[in-house]
């Protein structure tokens, strides 16, 4: 892997964790809206990383 996608990688997988947080904080909150939100979130940088790899 070169060094610059290793840093992308890098930066998905941070963005990937807070969008984990916001959906845990959405799901305390049972706020059905950003839990919607947060999971398309996680999906699509989920479909990022594979495309990285």
């Amino acid at each position: 892997m070169e060094k610059e996608m290793i840093t992308i990688l890098a930066q998905l997988l941070t963005a990937m964790k807070d969008a984990v947080y916001e959906l845990e904080k959405a799901q305390k909150a049972k706020d059905l809206d950003k839990i919607a939100m947060a999971k398309s979130e996680i999906i699509n940088l989920k479909n990022q990383i594979d495309r990285l790899l």
